[in-house]
């Protein structure tokens, strides 16, 4: 234990990494347990008495936020801004092209 502490280094592993810094619902005290443990594995080469946290102690969840489906008026815009502010004439029917293809690959109707 560090000097002039009350608990246990895994328990203010995890009081770091719960603090109220922290937005809920966020996976980021998941990572930081993570890095600690990386970090307390590291530090047992060099005392043998370093306890590393179970990795269970946080869920580290996967936050993705959900993807934004455009919609067909969307789209057009998208396609129409690719043709007329692009100057390469080429270029720009690329990217029509790319954008026009995207729509037609797994988007679903609605």
């Amino acid at each position: 234990m560090p000097p002039g502490s009350s608990s246990s280094p895994p328990a203010i592993a995890v009081d770091w990494a719960t603090a109220r810094d922290v937005p809920a619902g966020s996976s980021v005290p998941g990572t930081r347990l993570l890095v600690v443990r990386a970090f307390a594995r590291y530090l047992i080469g060099i005392d043998p008495r370093t306890e590393i946290p179970a990795a269970q102690m946080i869920p580290r969840g996967q936050h993705r936020r959900a993807p934004y489906i455009y919609t067909d008026a969307e789209i057009v815009a998208l396609i129409t801004q690719a043709r007329t502010a692009i100057r390469q004439r080429l270029v720009a029917n690329t990217y029509a092209t790319l954008i026009g293809l995207n729509r037609g690959d797994g988007h679903e109707d609605r």
